[in-house]
C-alpha cells in the first residue's frame, strides 16, 4: 500500500517486481520483431551490426574482430536498429627502444 513504511520495504521484492516488468517488456518488443543483437569475443566486426567504440591490442583475438560488448545494440525485422557498441582489435605493436632517452655521462 501507499501507507507502507518505505524504510521497511523488501529490495527483494522490489527487485523482483521490475524484473517481471522487464521481460513482460521483452515479450512485447519480440513479438513486434524487435531482438537484441548478439555478439561474442572473436566475431568479426560488422560495420552494419556493430560501432566501434575503441581499439585495443590484442595478442590471442584477431586483428578487426569484436573483444567485447560495451552496450548492446538491436534489430527489428532483421534491420539493425540500434548497434552495438563494441571494442575491436588491433595487432600488438612492437615495441621499439626509447631513443629520446638521454645518454648516461660517466665522469
Amino acid at each position: 500500500t501507499l501507507n507502507a513504511d518505505h524504510a521497511q520495504s523488501d529490495a527483494g521484492k522490489v527487485l523482483e517486481g521490475v524484473r517481471i516488468i522487464y521481460d513482460q517488456l521483452l515479450d512485447v518488443l519480440s513479438g513486434h520483431g524487435c531482438k537484441p543483437i548478439a555478439v561474442k569475443a572473436g566475431d568479426a566486426f560488422d560495420p552494419t551490426l556493430h560501432e566501434a567504440m575503441l581499439r585495443q591490442e590484442s595478442a590471442d583475438i584477431a586483428e578487426h574482430c569484436v573483444i567485447a560488448e560495451l552496450a548492446r545494440g538491436y534489430s527489428i525485422n532483421d534491420r539493425t536498429l540500434r548497434p552495438t557498441k563494441v571494442s575491436v582489435a588491433r595487432a600488438p605493436q612492437a615495441r621499439q627502444p626509447d631513443t629520446d632517452a638521454p645518454a648516461s655521462q660517466e665522469s
